[in-house]
This record gives C-alpha cells, sequence and structure tokens, in this order.
C-alpha cells in the first residue's frame, strides 16, 4: 500500500502482509528433496524387488501345493470305484454270491479291513434288499446294517466281531428300500460307475460321506442291484491341515456352488438347523479368509462353473494382501470341485519387512548428513543477500541515505551497487505519485457513482415491470371473464343447432389461448425473478398418468394419429411432487408432439426404478417421442429459448413459444434437466428424469372421474350473492348457477352486498377483491368478524392472480381464492366441497332406462350379461373387440369413466391376465 502525504518527508512504503519466504529455505529445500528423492527411490526398489521375489515365491508355494493335492486326490478318490470293481469282477468270476446277504457280509467285512479311507460298502438289490458294512458309531469296530424279509424290511443294526460275525443288535431304524434312494436311482439312470451327491453321515452330521455307485448285472444282462462304496472326507481335510502354507494360510474345497468339501482348518463344513443337518456355503463360513476368498471368487467370475483352467489372483483382507490359487478338479465319473489355496503376504514379508527397516534407517541416516551440509553451505550463500534485504528495506521506508555495507567483488557487490541508484531513482518517482494517486481516487468516487445509480434504475425498471404485469393480467382477465363464463354456458345449452355449437367452441377455444398466453408470460416472469415455487403434494400416479394420457389421445384421435401410451409395471402408486407442475410440463410436451405430427405416432413412455441408496425413493423417466417433422441442429438449439418457435410456420401460430421454456425451467426446477433428440422430416424425442419419495398416505378420494353432464343438485335450495363493480362478471356466474337451482342476488360493492347480508344472510357469497366504496377485503374482514355470518362460505374472486393477491385475500378471511376468468368446473368443485352437495348428473336421469350395472367400492360397472361378454372376448385373446364393447358402453350405459379406463388401458397395453382379473373382481 502506498502513502502519500503533502510532506516529501513523510513518503513511505509499507510492505503487505504475507508470509516471507527466506532465502535459506528456498536454497535448501531443492537440495533436500533432490537428496530425498534419490534415497526414497533406493528404498522404493528396495522395496519393490522383495515384493516381487515374494509374488514368485508365493507363486511357487502354491504351484507345489496345487500339485500334491492334485496328486493326493487323484489317488484317495480312485479306491472306492477300484474297490467297486473288485467286487463287479468277484462276481463275473463267482468268487462270490452278491445276491447272498451272507456272502456280501463276509466280502465287505474283509475289504473294509483292507482299504484305508472306505467308511461304508453297502450293496442295494433290485429286489429291495439291502446289506451294508461299516465302522460303528465311535470307530472302535466294524458292524453291519441289513434291512431285507428277516428284519421285517427293517433297517437293523448288528455289531461284528474280530471274526466278521454277527453279535447283538445295536440299532433298529425303519422300514428301508434301497431302490427309493438317491444313490440307487441315480446309478440306474446313469447305467455306469459315477459319483454320487455328498450327503452328511446320518450318526455323526459332522462328517460328510462321498458314495461311489456301480450298476451290477449278471451274465444274462439281468440287474441284480446297485454296489456303493463311501469316502469320509474327513481324511481329506486332515491330509489338507498337514500341508503348511505360509504361517496362516488356509486351504479348502467346495462344490462348483460354493458348498465346502473340506478344509485344512478345524471348522464344520455342516450346520445344524431346525430341519436337520446342512452343509456349509463357503460365503458364510466362520473363517475369515475363506469365507472372504470364496466372496472375491464369487465376484470376480460370477458363475464358479466358468472356471476352466487354473487362475492366480490376489485380494486385500483388513489391509494386508492375500495370494489366491484356485485349482479346477474333475473327472469323468462327474466330480466336479474347486481346490483354492489362499496364504497371506505376510507370511513372506518377515524377513523381507526387516531388511527393510534396515535399508530405510541407512536411507534416514545418509539424508541427515547431505541435510546437514547443505544447511553450512546454504547459510554461507545466504548471508551476504539478507543485509542486502535489510537495505533495500531501508530504502523503501524513505531512508535514502541507507548505505550497503557489502564489499565483494562478485555479483552480490555489483547488486549493491544497482541499489543504490535505486534508491535515488525511487525518491524522484515518489515525488510525482501524490498528484497521480489523488486523480485516480476521484476517478474512482465518480464510477461509483454511476454504479450506484445504475443500480436505483435497475430497481425501478423490475418494479415497473412488476406493476405493468400485474396491471396487463387484470385487464385481459376481466373481458376474457365474460367471454369464457358465457361460452361455458352456452355449451351446455340443448337447444343450438351443431353449427352453433362449433362457433361457441371457436370462442371458447380462441379465449383459452388467450388466457394460456397470459399464464405463460405470468410463468416466465416469475421463473425469470426467481419467484415460481414448487408445491409438492401426494397423490395418485397412475390416475394422473392415465388422465394426461387421455387428454392427449383425444387431441391424436382428433389428427387421426395413433397414440400409445406404455406406463411400466413397476410404478408406485403414490408420489410426492407437485402435480400441477408436472403435468403441465407433460401435457406440453405431449400436445406439441401432436401438434407437430401429421402422420403416424406419438408415443407416451414412462418408467420408474427403486433406488439403491433410498428403497422409498424412485427415479421416474418420462420419453415423449414422435414421427412429426423433427428439427435440425440448429433449430434444436434455440427450442427452449422464450418465444422461439420452429417447425411449420401455420403450426407457430397456434402457439406463445413459451411452453418449452417453461417447462424446461420448470424441470430444473426439479433438479433435473429437459432434453431432446430430432432428425428432421423424422420426429423428435423428449425425455426428463426426477426423483420422488414414494406417498404411502395419498387420498384415494381425490381422484375424481367425471360422471356427466350436472343438471342440478339434492337438497335444500342453497343461497348464493355475488359481488361485482361490473355487471358482466355478475352475469356470468348468476346465470350460470340458476340453471342449476340456485338461489341468485347481486350487490355493486362491498357496502350494498355488507347490507343485504345482514338483512338476509346467503349460504355462499363470491365477491370481487377491487371495488368502490368498500373493496372485497373489507368486506371479507367484516365478514370473517361477524358472528351471525360465521357459516357463511366466502370465495375472493379477481382477475389479480398473483400469490401476494391471493394470500391476502385468504388472510383477511376468503375460505378460497377463485381466479378469473372463472371456470364452471372449478366453481362446481368449490361448491360442492364448502357445501357438501350431492350433483345430478344428465346420466342419473337416464339410469333407470339402461341395464343393470354393479356398483363396488365406488366403481360403477355394466351388468353380469355385459361383464361375462367382456370376460370370453378376453379369454379368446379378442382385444380389439373387447375395446369397441368398452366405447360403446360409454355412450350407451351408466358405468363409470375409472371402469372404462381401466379397461382400455390394460387393453391396449395387452395385459390379458391382470384384464381377467380385473373383470372377474365384479362378477358375482
Amino acid at each position: 500500500m502506498v502513502n502519500i502525504s503533502k510532506s516529501q518527508s513523510e513518503l513511505i512504503y509499507t510492505p503487505p502482509k504475507k508470509r516471507k519466504s527466506s532465502l535459506f529455505f528456498v536454497i535448501l529445500i531443492p537440495f533436500f528433496l533432490q537428496i530425498s528423492a534419490a534415497v526414497g527411490l533406493t528404498g522404493w526398489l528396495s522395496i519393490r524387488n522383495g515384493q516381487k521375489a515374494v509374488n514368485d515365491l508365493a507363486g511357487q508355494l502354491r504351484y507345489t501345493t496345487a500339485t500334491k493335492i492334485e496328486k493326493y486326490l487323484e489317488t484317495y478318490l480312485a479306491t472306492p470305484h477300484l474297490l467297486n470293481q473288485i467286487n463287479i469282477q468277484a462276481v463275473k468270476l463267482q468268487q462270490f454270491d452278491i445276491l447272498d446277504p451272507e456272502s456280501r457280509q463276509r466280502q465287505f467285512w474283509e475289504q473294509l479291513n483292507l482299504f484305508s479311507g472306505i467308511g461304508n460298502i453297502a450293496f442295494g438289490s433290485a429286489t429291495g434288499e439291502f446289506t451294508a458294512v461299516e465302522y460303528t458309531p465311535d470307530r472302535s469296530g466294524r458292524m453291519t446294517n441289513k434291512s431285507d424279509a428277516s428284519t421285517d424290511n427293517k433297517i437293523t443294526g448288528y455289531r461284528l466281531d474280530e471274526n466278521g460275525d454277527r453279535t447283538d443288535i445295536i440299532k433298529i431304524r425303519s422300514k428301508y428300500d434301497p431302490r427309493k434312494r438317491p444313490w440307487y436311482q441315480n446309478t440306474i439312470q446313469q447305467n455306469t460307475a459315477c459319483w454320487n451327491p455328498i450327503f452328511s453321515f446320518l450318526t455323526n452330521n459332522q462328517l460328510l460321506v462321498l458314495p461311489a455307485s456301480t450298476p451290477v448285472y449278471n451274465q444274462d444282462g439281468y440287474l441284480l442291484g446297485v454296489l456303493a462304496s463311501r469316502l469320509y472326507l474327513s481324511e481329506i481335510n486332515e491330509f489338507l491341515a498337514t500341508l503348511k502354507i505360509g504361517k496362516t494360510g488356509h486351504i479348502f474345497i467346495m462344490e462348483r456352488d460354493g458348498t465346502l468339501v473340506a478344509t485344512s482348518t478345524s471348522e464344520p463344513v455342516t450346520m445344524q438347523t431346525e430341519t436337520g443337518a446342512k452343509r456349509v456355503k463357503a460365503e458364510v463360513a466362520e473363517n475369515e479368509l475363506i469365507r472372504l476368498t470364496a466372496k472375491t471368487l464369487a465376484e470376480r467370475y460370477n458363475n464358479l462353473a466358468a472356471i476352466e483352467k487354473t487362475k492366480q489372483l490376489d485380494f486385500k483382507l483388513n489391509g494386508e494382501r492375500q495370494f489366491v490359487e484356485v485349482l479346477p478338479y474333475s473327472d469323468e465319473k462327474g466330480l466336479n470341485w474347486l481346490v483354492v489355496i489362499a496364504v497371506p503376504e505376510s507370511d513372506f514379508m518377515e524377513q523381507i519387512n526387516a531388511n527393510t527397516r534396515i535399508t530405510i534407517l541407512m536411507c534416514l541416516g545418509a539424508l541427515t548428513l547431505a541435510t546437514a551440509i547443505g544447511i553450512l553451505t546454504t547459510r554461507w550463500v545466504t548471508q551476504p543477500i539478507i543485509r542486502l534485504n535489510k537495505a533495500a528495506k531501508n530504502i523503501a521506508t524513505g531512508k535514502w541515505e541507507s548505505a550497503i555495507d557489502i564489499n565483494r567483488l562478485d555479483e552480490v557487490g555489483e547488486l549493491a551497487e544497482s541499489f543504490d541508484y535505486m534508491g535515488k531513482q525511487l525518491q524522484t518517482a515518489f515525488e510525482n505519485l501524490e498528484q497521480k494517486v489523488e486523480e485516480r481516487t476521484a476517478a474512482l468516487a465518480e464510477s461509483n457513482q454511476q454504479l450506484e445509480k445504475a443500480k436505483e434504475q435497475a430497481e425501478v425498471a423490475n418494479q415497473a415491470k412488476s406493476e405493468f404485469l400485474a396491471n396487463m393480467s387484470h385487464e385481459l382477465r376481466t373481458p376474457l371473464n365474460g367471454i369464457l363464463g358465457y361460452a361455458q354456458i352456452l355449451q351446455r345449452s340443448q337447444n343450438m343447432s351443431d353449427k352453433e355449437h362449433n362457433g361457441i367452441g371457436i370462442i371458447q377455444q380462441c379465449g383459452s389461448h388467450l388466457l394460456n398466453l397470459i399464464n405463460d408470460v405470468l410463468d416466465i416472469s416469475k421463473i425469470e425473478a426467481r419467484k415460481l415455487d414448487l408445491f409438492l403434494t401426494e397423490f395418485h400416479f397412475p390416475s394422473f398418468l392415465q388422465g394426461v394420457a387421455e387428454i392427449c389421445r383425444i387431441r391424436a384421435q382428433q389428427k387421426d394419429i395413433d397414440f400409445y401410451y406404455t406406463p411400466d409395471e413397476n410404478l408406485p402408486v403414490g408420489i410426492r411432487a407437485d402435480e400441477k407442475r408436472l403435468q403441465q410440463v407433460l401435457i406440453n410436451l405431449l400436445g406439441n408432439a401432436v401438434k407437430f405430427t401429421d402422420a403416424g405416432s406419438v408415443t407416451f413412455t414412462v418408467t420408474a426404478q427403486k433406488l439403491e441408496q433410498d428403497p422409498t425413493q424412485y427415479s421416474l423417466r418420462f420419453e415423449v417421442k414422435d414421427t412429426g417433422v423433427g428439427m435440425t441442429p440448429e433449430q434444436q438449439a434455440k427450442i427452449f429459448l422464450p418465444f422461439e418457435q420452429v417447425g411449420d410456420q401455420k403450426k407457430q401460430s397456434e402457439g406463445t413459444g413459451l411452453g418449452l421454456a417453461i417447462s424446461q425451467k420448470i424441470v430444473k426446477l426439479m433438479d433435473s434437466q429437459l432434453k431432446v433428440s430430432s432428425e428432421a422430416g423424422k420426429g423428435s424425442t423428449f425425455w426428463f428424469e426426477i426423483e420422488v419419495a414414494e406417498a404411502k398416505e395419498w387420498a384415494t378420494t381425490s381422484i375424481n372421474f367425471h360422471q356427466g353432464t350436472i343438471l342440478g343438485y339434492q337438497g335444500k335450495k342453497r343461497r348464493v350473492l355475488v359481488v361485482d363493480d361490473r355487471w358482466e362478471n355478475r352475469s356470468v356466474v348468476i346465470n350460470f348457477l340458476e340453471m342449476l337451482g340456485f338461489e341468485m342476488s347481486e350487490a355493486e360493492n362491498g357496502k350494498e352486498a355488507w347490507e343485504k347480508m345482514m338483512a338476509s344472510p346467503p349460504d355462499v357469497v363470491i365477491t370481487d377483491l377491487m371495488m368502490p366504496i368498500m373493496n372485497g377485503y373489507e368486506l371479507l374482514k367484516r365478514i370473517h368478524s361477524s358472528e351471525s355470518l360465521k357459516d357463511v362460505v366466502a370465495i375472493a374472486s379477481s382477475a389479480s392472480v398473483f400469490e401476494r393477491n391471493q394470500q391476502d385475500a385468504i388472510d383477511t378471511g376468503a375460505d378460497v381464492f377463485l381466479p378469473k376468468p372463472i371456470q364452471t368446473d372449478q366453481l362446481l368443485q368449490i361448491l360442492q366441497q364448502h357445501l357438501n352437495l350431492e350433483w345430478v348428473y344428465e346420466e342419473e336421469a337416464e339410469a333407470n332406462e339402461v341395464a343393470e350395472v354393479v356398483e363396488t367400492d365406488g366403481v360403477i360397472a355394466p351388468s353380469q350379461e355385459v361383464l361375462q361378454e367382456l370376460l370370453t372376448l378376453v379369454e379368446d385373446g379378442d382385444l380389439q373387440s373387447v375395446i369397441e364393447t368398452v366405447e360403446e358402453l360409454q355412450t350407451s350405459q351408466a358405468i363409470s369413466t375409472a371402469f372404462t379406463l381401466e379397461i382400455l388401458q390394460l387393453a391396449n397395453n395387452f395385459q390379458l391376465q391382470h384384464l381377467q382379473t380385473f373383470i372377474e373382481y365384479y362378477l358375482d
């Protein structure tokens, strides 16, 4: 900062307050970093080479261990099939009679003593007899199990003495037919030597048994039975436990579905459940290394059956690297296992880590020595420069006469002389600085004044814009109230010709177009002023979408183009969102698609997906696709700008050019973006995605279906007072409600209305807000504070529709705000809600002339005969006839729109099963 005063002696330079950067460290730090990089690189290479050696060693160890296991399994698993072949050969050579129980018992007892690893030898005959010789449950001796006529076909266990003779009975179990057992049936089906599924031993659930079986035939080719030899897989566990894989490595064998066969740990491979013993999956094993290794394999290969050759991989467990080798093991008899070897890296790194620590200590020592030398060298270089820096600071603070005490012939001495010269030059330059600073200060003050003035002008412009929009909206809505009001009244007349009805329809259409233009301009203004907010409500989502689709389906039918609505089957029933704004965006997109499509179709697709991080949230995608005129890339770049329209000039005149701009801004308020893909002459696709919360407590009573033209209401006559200073506004409401049977009265201002209400209180008062003598706000305030008028329904109706006008009316005492132009449907809905009216519809007057109908849950269905006819058409798959029949019912019978909409939606989406269930629900 430079401070200039009138006195030259006060000219000083104040250095900015910032962190100092010492030249000492500027020189020392690069030197230190170079030494550190060299030492660090040396240490890193040492560690890296050690890790590479570990990887090589681990790979060799895993390979050697896998080879040992493979050879062991080949030998061990060959025994039962070899034993079966020996017995078959003995049968062929007639060395023993396999059909004789005593001969079988003797033969199996001798073989059980000869072959280690075999836990059971059994034979099931084709006639249902069974003999097995195995170890006793306590493994202290031998026993035989037999089931034949002598034991009443019950499994009876006998202890065998040292000569193989039966002694006492150990146990008797239920009847047993070997022909019904899986091992017997599986062998007969394959008709060859094979392995049968592993199962847990009956007397010891922790003991797994692997049966090897083969069919036995006599010389004539007749089946004698099935011979089986069973291995106890506990011996594989014992073998794996003898293999040392580092200090903490483990080996396990599992089937292709992940079920454990054997492990090198003492962990059980079965668990007890309520229904009996159940084998353990490797992914839920108690041992952490086995469990996480199995999960890693499942994640990396998706399907364990896809592993066809040896795989080596690694992963981290608790931050520590684990080496894994997977060896597929299979044979021609159906065995298909995976042998997995897992060993932690730390088992090999102990010595290497010790060497690494020594290397690091030596590197730190070298770094310390090099740093000390660097400090001494740096100090010798920087001391003269520090003195030069001190002299420069004295000059900067105005001490021009300060001498620089550095007498050297090198570059530093030359720098000292340069500082002396610079001091003299600075003294001269500062003398001229004050005048320049004063000039710039004056210019800055003038610039600030201009900026403040521009800000005030912008605020005035914004205020003027808001007032203009409010006045424009009020002045345009006032005459539109009369135009649209009488158009709605005249459309209800039954005495006009078709031509006259068409003329009234044109009047209403033109008025509605002008009203939409006003609303669009107001919306875009609110968005630009950031005053447009979303009002979230809970509503029935499928009915909301169906309503939007039906509105646009009618427009498409008028243009003779196809309209397809394809909702997702997983749509949430209720959602929480801004129903009005979402409907505004969808109708705008669908309306544009229909407007710019002369041939082909418009497709409306809605899909839903639950969010993984929050199941109560849905991601909804809305897509509108048409086969219309499409757009060029240049047109797509401008499509979302206000008042921009593309396509046919004739179609441009049908819109305001604000719809897509407003829709884009509304979608952005929903934290999304409206996107478009289009090609000129081939059509366009608009889509956006939003996230919404699922609504559980949505009110089904909020779903209203049109039941026809209202002719009147039931119950006592209701009195309505209309207050408005313009006669045409009063006339619209009076003429409309008088046709429905209301007793009407009117007043030109609030004072006249108050006098009439004091004399005879009405049921409803509909009042304008801006009136002479007494305005609507004062009238509402009096009604609200009056005890005698507390039951009067106060409706504020105004052409000033800004939020502040509506809120002011509610705060003053209005029960509801009704914007002008008045929409008759909205007015009737308000009267029905606040007066609890029950309307009389045109269809009700004709209800006695049509066939009997069924009403269930508020939904009116056609007669039982018609329902049966619809059910027959659905069962025949004739959906076109279903659609035609329902469309005829809409005009010929008093049925609910809810019923017809549901039938048409299910039929158009070819959901035959849902359609049949829906119709059967209403059948007796």
